[in-house]
């Protein structure tokens, strides 16, 4: 896998909020990037109680990361100091530019990965 680092959305990303529910093949596509190496912070707006509601769904879906809302560990101990902003090679968000007011497509950012599926 030529990159490491991944920042990824929640809300609308990871989460459909209106069908309160996971989008398909995103925890299959999470777990490929962490089993290849790369590292996955959960990159939100969310705060407080709506915070912790983003983690419990994260848990009870059973999909891991390496940080939220903070410097992936290993970034800051490369760069030696935790910087304001969320630091990867990837970022993946409904709001980019490829997703802007399309639903978001775990095949199509699959393929943009690795150039294939495991579907």
């Amino acid at each position: 896998m030529k990159y490491k680092y991944f920042a990824i959305d929640f809300d609308g990303t990871i989460y459909n909020k209106e069908e309160k529910r996971i989008f398909p093949h995103a925890k299959r596509v999470i777990e490929r990037i962490r089993k290849d190496g790369g590292e996955v912070v959960i990159w939100t707006c969310r705060t407080d109680k709506d915070e912790i509601e983003a983690k419990r769904i994260l848990h009870k879906s059973s999909i891991l990361y390496d940080s939220f809302n903070d410097t992936l560990p290993t970034v800051e101990s490369k760069w030696g100091m935790n910087g304001r902003k969320i630091w990867a090679d990837v970022y993946i968000d409904d709001s980019s530019i490829g997703f802007k007011g399309l639903s978001i497509d775990w095949l199509e950012i699959e393929r943009l990965i690795w150039g294939d599926t495991t579907v």
